[in-house]
Order: structure tokens, then C-alpha cells, then sequence
């Protein structure tokens, strides 16, 4: 894409969702629908058929290990312990940057517990390991620290990297005090509010550092590297 200053923009591409099952678009009962995230210089489309999911998938995102989050994988055939067999969809698969798959199954508590369903999970461990994942966790509302979700969140929301804004905001920080709360140094920035989705994106990267179990807003305090 070519602007009016003839300067041209590079626009990365988008793949699509590699689900091996439809994930509905749209849903009166429940919260679906696609998401991005940025993988090998491309923006990647996401699905989920959940709220859970969709929470699950921005916790990962969020993992500092994160490299890659695949939905709907499989079908993985299971033989459960009565005997009868299933196709199986796995809800996610992470990969970390150091090659481990690590399957997710993203359930509400209450239905985690119950025996046909941890029954059914050990059947996938067996049949999905090595093929599919190397080891499997199953993730629940209990796993969804709200501190953890909203930083996560706050990191989706922010995940667009604009290099040379992100490098100006962290000169400034570090031209001024080491230690200096976020709505501060968003008030001293040339930038003004423009500034604080780069803060959000140098703390992400571990160029600033928070508390910890901080969650990240304006009263929040940076420490700044010297």
C-alpha cells in the first residue's frame, strides 16, 4: 500500500484459522468468534467456541515461552474405558519457543471434575502422546488468575508493535527517574497517551518491570533499567 507521501507501508499478511473442525461464527448462547496474534511475521487468526477458550487463548498468548497456539486439533481417536471409541478435537495446542506441544483441554470446573471426563482425558493422553502434544493440561475458570487475565488482556490489546514509537517511549523512561508510576510517564511524554501502548509492550518485553502481581493500569509503578 502505497500513502499519499509515497512512502509505502508494509501490510503483513493474515493466514487463516487452521481448526481442523468449524468453529460457528456467531452464537445467541455463547461467546465465539476470532481473534489475531503475531507468529513468523504473520498476523494469525485464531477461533474459539468459548469465553473460557477465548481467555485460555490470551493467558497463552501471554506466557513469556509463548511461540505459537493452534485450535481444534485432530480428530485424535480414543478408546475409553467402556470399550466404545471417539473422535476426539483437541481445544488448543501450545508450542513454546523451545519446541514442546503442550494440549489444552479448555473446560469449566464443574464438568473437569467429573469422572467420565477425566476418564476420557486419560484416554487422550494415551492416543494424543507423541503425536498430537507432548503432555496435556486441562484448564479450567480455576486456572484464570483475574490479575494474570488482565495484564494478559491488557497485552492483547496493545500486541500491534509500532518499533520505533515502542524505542522513543523507553529512551524517555530512561532519561528520567528509575522509579516513576505509568500515568506519570505517560504525562511527561511527548508522545502524551500515545505512549501508553508502548510502555504496555516495553514491560512486556522486560524492558520495564512492574511489582509483582501487579496489574498493569496508571497507578501502577515502572522500574526502570538503568
Amino acid at each position: 500500500m502505497t500513502g499519499n507521501n509515497n512512502k509505502t507501508y508494509f501490510r503483513p499478511p493474515i493466514l487463516p484459522s487452521r481448526a481442523m473442525r468449524p468453529i460457528p461464527k456467531s452464537s445467541r448462547a455463547h461467546f465465539v468468534g476470532e481473534t489475531t496474534f503475531w507468529r513468523d511475521g504473520c498476523w494469525q487468526v485464531l477461533g474459539f467456541g468459548s469465553l473460557l477458550e477465548y481467555r485460555a487463548a490470551i493467558l497463552a498468548f501471554a506466557q513469556p515461552n509463548f511461540h505459537d497456539l493452534e485450535e481444534q486439533i485432530g480428530p485424535i481417536a480414543l478408546r475409553l474405558p467402556n470399550g466404545k471409541t471417539k473422535k476426539h478435537f483437541l481445544d488448543y495446542r501450545l508450542t513454546t519457543i523451545y519446541g514442546q506441544r503442550i494440549g489444552l483441554s479448555v473446560k469449566p470446573y464443574r464438568r473437569a471434575t467429573r469422572s467420565d471426563f477425566k476418564a476420557e482425558m486419560k484416554a487422550l493422553r494415551h492416543a494424543g502422546t507423541p503425536a498430537f502434544f507432548d503432555r496435556l493440561c486441562v484448564v479450567t475458570e480455576r486456572n484464570q488468575d483475574p490479575v494474570r487475565l488482565a495484564n494478559a488482556h491488557l497485552f492483547h490489546d496493545a500486541r500491534e508493535a509500532e518499533p520505533d514509537l515502542d524505542a522513543d517511549v523507553l529512551a524517555e523512561l530512561l532519561r528520567g527517574p528509575r522509579t516513576v508510576c505509568i500515568s506519570e510517564a505517560v504525562r511527561r511524554s511527548d508522545y502524551g497517551g500515545r505512549s501508553f501502548f508502548p510502555i504496555v509492550r516495553n514491560i512486556r518485553a522486560g524492558n520495564l518491570s512492574v511489582p509483582p502481581r501487579a496489574r498493569i493500569g496508571g497507578e501502577t509503578m515502572l522500574e526502570v533499567a538503568a
